[in-house]
């Protein structure tokens, strides 16, 4: 299934709260938090290929980019490149938005 790629920007869908919401879409950039299964995962991929990385715990938080999106509104689930502290990377398929571990956030704009 193909995805077309639009500005994210002009991409929103209003909240019931008044508030607009982004869609996500392919390339864009968020933030992953790691939970207990991604450490588990990544201490294995680490392992089976021989790659010494930085430490990873439950909590923390890496750079991640949407590879795919598996629907078409604000609350759909991703799936996401990780970018771990080392030479490789964590594949977090089927991830949803939130602020607990496990889940991917918009990075925060900061107005200047």
């Amino acid at each position: 299934m193909s995805q077309t790629l639009t500005d994210p920007a002009v991409d929103e869908v209003e909240h019931p709260t008044g508030r607009a919401l982004a869609v996500p879409q392919i390339g864009q950039r968020v933030f992953y938090r790691l939970d207990d299964g991604a450490i588990r995962a990544i201490h294995r991929q680490r392992l089976t290929a021989h790659v010494r990385g930085g430490p990873v715990r439950a909590g923390d938080v890496f750079p991640a980019l949407i590879v795919r999106v598996h629907g078409s509104t604000p609350d759909a689930p991703c799936s996401l490149q990780v970018f771990l502290d080392g030479p490789d990377t964590y594949w977090a398929q089927h991830v949803i938005c939130g602020a607990q571990a496990g889940t991917w956030a918009w990075p925060v704009r900061q107005e200047v």
